[in-house]
């Protein structure tokens, strides 16, 4: 998997999610999240005549980026394509 910024990263920077927790006052958090920014960096297959149909997605904190926080796998075909390729 290769980080799409890595590939077009005019696109990556203007497409960029992130999402920012802030403290909201008299309510205990209760995610273990901190304040502040999480970025969603996008991995694809780097082999062109692959035909995986799937993103992994990495969540990153700004204050902590050599730390992976989350790892999401996400594919955008039927059930049955992946079990067919993937059986368990």
């Amino acid at each position: 998997m290769i980080p799409f910024h890595s590939v077009l990263p005019e696109i990556a920077q203007r497409e960029v999610r992130c999402i920012h927790l802030q403290s909201v006052p008299g309510v205990t958090p209760s995610s273990g999240l901190s304040t502040g920014e999480y970025a969603f960096v996008e991995f694809y297959c780097e082999d062109l005549n692959c035909d995986c149909r799937r993103v992994f997605i990495q969540v990153f904190a700004r204050h902590q980026q050599d730390q992976v926080l989350a790892s999401i796998n996400y594919g955008w075909d039927k059930e049955s394509f992946y079990r067919k390729r993937m059986p368990l």
